[in-house]
């Protein structure tokens, strides 16, 4: 896979952040463009009415203008002069219409949200399945509107369209996939959605210069939820080849990783993102499937698919009076806010998770007994280097065919660096081969009054 032209994760999103990337709008098929033109990327594209298991691809949504008005002219919120939003997917309408009307249409704060912000005007997608009109903009501006009547227009048009997602394809060496997801819509935002695409993105480029991949990988950017849902649909023989995935979003905040576990949670993917989690951020925390922030992990995970999707974000805990965080689906969520270093260091979390699962294999041993180390030019001395010995001899017992690297690392709680760079040292001396699947090399087995042991 080729880059065709530079960029860095911060520019994307001061160039993409201020689009209108509703589910299918002409700004979401610019953003989508403007990425395609610096990687190589196959647009996969869905016409309005495709039947994607029990949900329909909708309509593409337009809002020409939007604006509330005194009916002496004098306009009190309009979406052109940033101080409102269109809901998404609003129907049109016109008209003169009573205060109490007019209120309850006009929304400060999404009625399903936790978050505790009040200070910015709330996204909402009310309309994206449903029927009906509003507006929405900040409590202090609603508070302002005490004239009995107001003049209300949206001219608003849905249209047969087609639901655009881009893909982008590092071919491995072997048939299975591994997919790294993030949704490009939620326009005018950055920490949600825009920051998983950024890394998504950047992760691609560094996984691209890595020689001999194992696994191919599939970055998939896309309207949340229907994007996923259509995704799947199209997609149906690929799936019992994909080992798992990642969900990536809000992940240029100020926070700890938040990893949220797949409906599985014990998975090999699982694992790989725990032990990277706990050894390369220790501050970082985890969730069960669900319990974090949700995206379309719900659908690559759901039932009838079960794909093992863990969660990857920088999310407040529900706990916190602000979850998921300060300024979510307001437009307080800018390019200000946006913690480059954050972005970095998500995406190096993500690429030491995949290396892990990359290099996950049973290692089998060609020795019995204990290893003569010296003799083969380790010279690790208990004396001189307690802790590196322990780890030399405590991998070396797990070395029977029947452990994973990841097992090994799990059992001894040795960093998963240490560990191989044991098993790779062995490996090239020649007493210690790599298999896909266990490899039991014990003589004696367990009968029925023994128990399974280490």
């Amino acid at each position: 896979m080729a880059f065709k032209k530079d960029f860095s994760m911060f520019g994307l999103i001061e160039h993409l952040w201020d689009y209108d990337r509703y589910l299918m709008s002409d700004d979401y098929d610019r953003a989508l463009a403007y990425l395609a033109d610096r990687v190589d990327m196959k647009i996969l594209e869905v016409p309005s009415g495709t039947a994607c298991s029990t949900w329909r691809v909708p309509e593409k949504w337009t809002c020409r203008e939007a604006y509330v008005e005194t009916l002496d002219g004098r306009r009190v919120l309009d979406v052109a002069r940033r101080n409102a939003y269109c809901v998404a997917y609003s129907q049109p309408f016109e008209g003169v219409v009573l205060r109490e009307e007019l209120l309850e249409h006009l929304f400060s704060k999404h009625p399903i949200e936790t978050n505790d912000s009040t200070d910015g005007v709330p996204f909402l997608w009310t309309f994206y399945y449903r029927t009906g009109w509003g507006l929405a903009c900040t409590p202090e501006v609603k508070d302002t509107l005490k004239n009995d009547r107001y003049r209300v227009v949206i001219r608003t048009e849905r249209s047969p369209g087609i639901l655009k997602i881009g893909e982008v394809t590092l071919p491995g060496e072997s048939d299975q996939a591994f997919l790294i997801c993030a949704h490009l819509c939620h326009g005018h935002m950055v920490q949600d959605g825009l920051t998983g695409v950024v890394v998504g993105l950047d992760a691609m480029r560094w996984l691209a210069e890595r020689s001999g991949r194992r696994y191919t990988y599939k970055l998939i950017l896309a309207p949340e939820t229907i994007g996923g849902i259509a995704w799947i649909e199209k997609n149906r023989a690929l799936l019992p080849h994909v080992r798992g995935g990642v969900y990536l979003d809000m992940l240029g905040l100020p926070n700890p990783i938040a990893l949220q576990l797949s409906h599985w949670a014990d998975s090999e993917v699982d694992r790989c993102f725990e032990i990277a989690l706990h050894q390369r951020e220790p501050d970082g925390w985890v969730g069960g499937f669900r319990t974090i922030v949700g995206n379309d992990e719900r659908q690559y995970d759901g039932p009838g698919i079960r794909i093992p999707m863990v969660g990857l974000s920088r999310s407040l805990p529900r706990t916190d009076k602000y979850f998921p965080f300060r300024d979510y689906h307001t437009d307080r969520d800018t390019p200000e806010k946006v913690d480059v270093g954050r972005l970095e260091a998500s995406r190096d979390f993500l690429l030491a998770a995949v290396d892990l699962l990359e290099r996950n294999h049973y290692p089998v041993n060609r020795f019995w007994g204990e290893v003569f180390l010296s003799g083969l030019g380790f010279d690790v001395d208990f004396y001189r280097d307690p802790a590196q010995h322990a780890v030399v001899m405590g991998t070396m017992h797990l070395l029977d065919g029947t452990h994973s690297i990841v097992d090994i690392v799990e059992k001894t709680g040795f960093r998963a660096d240490a560990v191989l760079k044991v098993i790779e040292g062995f490996r090239s001396q020649g007493v210690v081969t790599l298999s896909e699947t266990p490899v039991d090399t014990a003589l004696w087995k367990p009968g029925p009054r023994d128990g399974r042991g280490p």
